[in-house]
């Protein structure tokens, strides 16, 4: 293991900050679904599924969606424009609005705390895990995943034992009262050092039980002094929280547009990247997942305001794109994002 420094030894007193709740479940397998080949040479997943199926939600996630994680528009409106929350309403559905917005509250003020002990020009990494304690991942530093880091926040529903769970010390554990059957809710809660203070730290976003971008490309945006934020894919995706980095506070003026969002929808596989999607995300594209690259594209999808590079010669190629295409991604694939080189032609 790797020698503390002295910056990380700053951080080792306190260490868990919030109210706990209940774990979930042991992580299941994520299971790919099941594809079919078009016309056009390439995968699409079936019609009739989608990625992680079992988290389908009438009306708000379904495999006939054609948008981002098949989510339906109107939950990508709610990324921007959400309705209020609603208060002292007795229906189920209004009440668990109003629940997710607490938990919110009382994640939000665990994180300042978490963030109030971490020095100034530090690098963080942001990953959660609602469930048990994880030995083969959470006992490893920060740093393995994402070098350069010197610290993390591991966003959980109950801390770990001292005493029977070796958990790195350089992990802040950050618990948020969740019940058993929420554990969507800590995806969506890795996203709260984007809208809360601290413009003096840097984070990355990543998954920490399925990482999805190899540990040579986690700090790509962080290494391009003319990019300010952006997301690192292996297939072609406008943004991906298995390695999104950010400055602190990037959203802080929207923090309760984040809130009310989160509680309308935050239950929802893939809110937490809409959330991105919806603010002009920047998306670099590696080559390193030969295939399933378009499988999530169906005929019908339409993107927004994307900006799209690819790493050719060692520079950044692409731009923003106001719209993009399964047969553009397609093409892009195999002939290269149409633009120009970043810093030379045209910025992000």
């Amino acid at each position: 293991m790797a020698a503390i420094s002295t910056v990380q030894e700053e951080l080792l007193f306190n260490r868990k900050f919030g109210e706990e709740g209940t774990n979930t479940g042991p992580a299941p397998k994520s299971n790919l679904a099941n594809t079919i080949n078009l016309p056009d040479g390439h995968s699409m997943v079936a019609p009739d599924t989608m990625y992680r199926i079992n988290e389908l939600m009438p009306r708000r996630r379904e495999p006939s969606f054609p948008g981002l994680h098949n989510l339906h528009e109107s939950v990508i409106a709610r990324t921007l424009s959400p309705p209020g929350i609603p208060v002292g309403i007795a229906i189920s559905k209004i009440k668990e609005v109003d629940r997710r917005a607490k938990l919110w509250e009382i994640a939000a003020e665990a994180t300042r705390q978490a963030l109030d002990n971490i020095p100034p020009g530090s690098h963080v990494v942001v990953c959660a895990n609602s469930g048990p304690y994880n030995a083969k991942l959470e006992k490893l530093p920060p740093w393995t995943t994402v070098a350069g880091a010197v610290t993390g926040i591991l966003m959980v529903a109950e801390f770990r034992d001292e005493l029977t769970e070796d958990v790195h010390p350089s992990w802040c554990q950050v618990a948020t009262p969740i019940w058993s059957h929420e554990g969507r809710l800590l995806a969506g809660i890795r996203l709260l050092p984007a809208v809360l203070g601290r413009h003096d730290l840097t984070f990355t976003i990543t998954n920490l039980t399925n990482p999805t971008v190899a540990i040579e490309h986690m700090n790509i945006v962080r290494d391009e002094p003319l990019l300010q934020y952006g997301a690192v894919a292996n297939s072609w995706k406008p943004t991906n929280l298995g390695c999104w980095y950010h400055p602190g506070g990037i959203f802080e003026k929207e923090y309760e547009v984040f809130k009310a969002s989160f509680a309308w929808d935050g239950d929802l596989y893939g809110w937490d990247e809409a959330m991105i999607y919806s603010r002009k995300p920047i998306a670099i594209i590696t080559d390193s997942k030969p295939n399933r690259r378009f499988c999530y594209w169906q005929p019908e999808t339409v993107l927004e305001n994307v900006t799209w590079y690819q790493i050719v010669d060692g520079k950044l190629h692409g731009g923003l794109k106001e719209k993009t295409t399964r047969a553009d991604v397609i093409e892009w694939d195999e002939y290269g994002i149409p633009g120009g080189i970043l810093g030379e032609d045209a910025g992000p």
